[in-house]
């Protein structure tokens, strides 16, 4: 008997099913159209463009230059098609579930020969089968499509990437349109009017990102040592919709650019999405079997919805007050913005100013329990939960990311960030030893996140070790991540761990990545920035990029750092790698010193053995040209004043300004220099200055500075008090008058 009634119910199910499909069957053709004209319709243009026969490289570079705009145009067209599918998903579910918001269609669904446990399954399945069922259907043919164009066409001339970009956010897509779609049945079945249901949906799926970063940038604000973005990201990426777009996106770029792990891939990722996802449509499920015919055209059928959302509101507002600091007036400005807030929204879903008064408490108490937990959180920034400092015995290892600040070229090589991993037990207890350090000093001090990172400061090194990340990974499979703007002084703690073999390793790891990635390669001269050498010629080939990181390899293997921070050690000229032709801002490079002898020994077997001779060309074409070369007498530019921090002013002030910016007085202690053989002999024996201490002459050319050895001042005399040593506002007109015959036979007359 059970059996047969079940198979009864189990037909008017399916029957039900298939009704509620064919009734929304106009919202599945539009759907399955807009999706027609996403991925396919991309791929399908593609293929058009490039239906001519390409028989060379040449061939196919000029129609990718030709067809690239039109192809872009179908992208925009599919993405934006794609989009408004994916949109209406909501309003798929208020068609699906429209009974429970129409009194006239309530009654019939209720008094149909279904359980309610069928009926909201059968709508459930139905509204979820034409949202989705497009998608996948779209994301099929236009899969097809692409698998042709990967056939057809060199993936350096297509202007979509390979399936293997694409698939990852196809699939991100798809689990974002289901989350969707579950939130918002959960907030239908919560509503029992349209209005209602609509208006909350969005602010569900608004609130959620808004209320984490509030809290990662609002009250975690003053934490120092989190890394508020990461933190933003990965918890937004994975709560909400538009989270989970946004992670999917991202990392599809990254992985596209230096080939990570892609988010949708993760099970880190996608559990909690997925949990999220499953409690939303369970507690749809469970609410939705105490639900009445009478609820239809209530605000709200089960409030709790209302309060929650209410509440995470008022949280926001009040938390994003104390953000920078407790104060009478922030507390005063969150009150009445808060409150405000508040009671239209009260008034609104009340439908007037029923028992006002009950909002009024309920505010009050929802507002003193957030200000009570939010301003001891700010003010003890997270009651110093992140100050903690892991025990060593729960730690299984730890990645360090060092980074380093280039005082004279002033930029940090973030693209050069050296990621070592370590999981001795004596090295963890070392950086476990560094991170209490830094806290220490941190908490001492009373300095703000950002007050190490004052790059005017009088620095002695080239390279200054700036801020670490340290990534704890913990025994229970956990990890703690921490950034410190940290100093040499707590530098020093782990500075004997660049001689180990986990450092070498990595740096040159990273090193044979980058230069896999090489556009443009060059050697800088070390004195003379203008003197460059271009090694595209020879790099081009892959076989001589391997040697050249190969070379390194050995150098980095010997001891020899990449940051040269040894005063004693000769630095030659750096090696800079641009990642392309175009980008030219982008790039990174390392120190080339005496000391790497594989990397010198290659590059001179290559042909570039001028580069580093000792009596190299430092200036050429120097009896028709000007360089922004200046010797200066280093007692009389500063002055004899009796307070250090000017003589540290005024010494640094010179890396920054040109030189004509200075103070008249300071300038008649400077010339412009004009080169000669007196001059070129000069610069080959200059030091990079250090600020160890003050020469009797100091160089600057361009940014950089350099002091004259004591052994060559009565040189650096001779060419102060010479013909070829010109007055700063003299010089600086001959430098802009260069062209002009009267200069150009001044600067031979003084050169011979």
């Amino acid at each position: 008997m059970n059996t047969a009634l079940s198979r009864v119910r189990s037909n008017k199910a399916f029957k039900y099913y298939k009704f509620k499909n064919k009734r929304n069957s106009k919202s599945w053709i539009v759907a399955l159209v807009l999706n027609l004209l996403g991925l396919p319709m991309m791929y399908i243009a593609q293929n058009i463009f490039y239906s001519k026969k390409l028989t060379t490289v040449i061939d196919a570079g000029k129609m990718f230059e030709q067809y690239q705009i039109n192809v872009s145009i179908f992208i925009g067209i599919g993405m934006f098609c794609i989009a408004i599918s994916a949109i209406a998903g909501i309003f798929i579910v208020f068609s699906s579930f429209d009974y429970m918001y129409n009194k006239s269609l309530v009654d019939m669904a209720y008094s149909a020969p279904l359980s309610g446990t069928t009926r909201y399954t059968a709508d459930f399945l139905s509204g979820l089968t034409i949202y989705l069922s497009p998608y996948l259907i779209g994301g099929i043919i236009g899969f097809i499509f692409g698998g042709i164009t990967n056939l057809r066409i060199e993936e350096e001339f297509r202007v979509i990437p390979d399936l293997s970009t694409i698939l990852p956010i196809f699939l991100g897509v798809g689990v974002a349109m289901l989350m969707a779609y579950a939130l918002t049945t959960f907030v239908s079945v919560c509503c029992g009017s349209l209005i209602e249901a609509v208006t909350y949906t969005l602010i569900l799926n608004a609130i959620i990102p808004i209320a984490i970063l509030v809290t990662v940038f609002g009250a975690m604000n003053n934490i120092y040592g989190i890394l508020q973005d990461e933190i933003a990201f990965n918890l937004t990426a994975v709560t909400s919709p538009m989270g989970v777009l946004m992670g999917t996106i991202q990392s599809s770029i990254d992985g596209y650019m230096d080939g990570t792990e892609n988010f949708i891939y993760n099970a880190r990722h996608l559990l909690p999405i997925l949990l999220i996802t499953a409690a939303a449509i369970v507690g749809a499920f469970l609410l939705n079997k105490r639900r009445k015919a009478e609820d239809c055209g209530k605000p709200f059928v089960f409030k709790v919805l209302y309060y929650i959302l209410i509440s995470v509101v008022t949280y926001c507002i009040i938390t994003a007050h104390f953000a920078t600091t407790i104060t009478k007036v922030s507390i005063a400005s969150a009150i009445i913005i808060s409150a405000v807030i508040y009671f239209i929204l009260e008034v609104i879903t009340n439908r007037g100013f029923k028992r006002f008064w009950v909002s009024a408490i309920r505010y009050v108490a929802t507002a003193l329990v957030i200000m009570i937990t939010v301003g001891p959180f700010v003010k003890t920034d997270a009651f110093g939960l992140f100050y903690r400092v892991p025990d060593i015995n729960s730690v299984r290892s730890v990645e360090l990311t060092y980074r380093y600040y280039d005082m004279y070229n002033q930029y940090y090589d973030n693209d050069i960030a050296i990621e070592v991993m370590f999981k001795d037990k004596d090295k963890i207890a070392d950086i476990i030893e560094f991170h209490e350090k830094t806290l220490k000093n941190y908490k001492s001090e009373k300095i703000t996140q950002n007050s190490k990172e004052d790059i005017y400061d009088f620095f002695q090194e080239n390279y200054i070790f700036g801020n670490t990340d340290i990534s704890y990974k913990m025994k229970n499979g956990t990890r703690i991540r921490r950034s410190y703007n940290t100093d040499n002084n707590e530098y020093e703690i782990i500075k004997h761990l660049e001689d180990t073999d986990e450092f070498k390793d990595a740096t040159i790891k990273m090193i044979e990545k980058r230069l896999t990635r090489a556009g443009k390669i060059s050697l800088i001269d070390a004195i003379n920035e203008e003197q460059i050498t271009y090694l595209d010629p020879v790099m081009s080939e892959q076989e001589n990029l391997d040697l050249l990181s190969e070379a390194i390899a050995k150098d980095i293997r010997a001891g020899v750092k990449i940051f040269n921070q040894d005063l004693s050690v000769k630095k030659l000229g750096r090696l800079e790698v641009l990642r392309s032709e175009e980008d030219l801002s982008v790039i990174w490079g390392i120190d080339i010193t005496e000391d790497h002898i594989n990397t010198i020994s290659f590059l001179t077997q290559k042909g570039y053995s001028s580069f580093f001779s000792v009596g190299k060309e430092r200036f050429p074409r120097a009896d028709v040209g000007l360089y922004n070369l200046y010797l200066i007498k280093t007692d009389e530019f500063i002055g004899n004043s009796v307070y250090d921090e000017y003589k540290e002013y005024s010494v640094n002030d010179l890396y920054y300004s040109h030189i004509t910016s200075f103070e008249p007085e300071q300038m008649e202690s400077a010339r412009g220099l004009v080169v000669n053989d007196k001059v070129r002999e000069l610069a080959s024996n200059l030091e990079e200055f250090r600020g160890k201490s003050l020469p009797k002459y100091l160089v600057k050319f361009g940014s950089k500075l350099f002091s004259v050895p004591g052994e060559f001042d009565s040189l650096a005399d001779e060419v102060f008090n010479s013909d070829v040593a010109i007055e700063v506002e003299n010089f600086y007109e001959m430098m802009l008058e260069e062209s002009d015959e009267v200069i150009a036979e001044f600067i031979k007359e003084v050169t011979k």
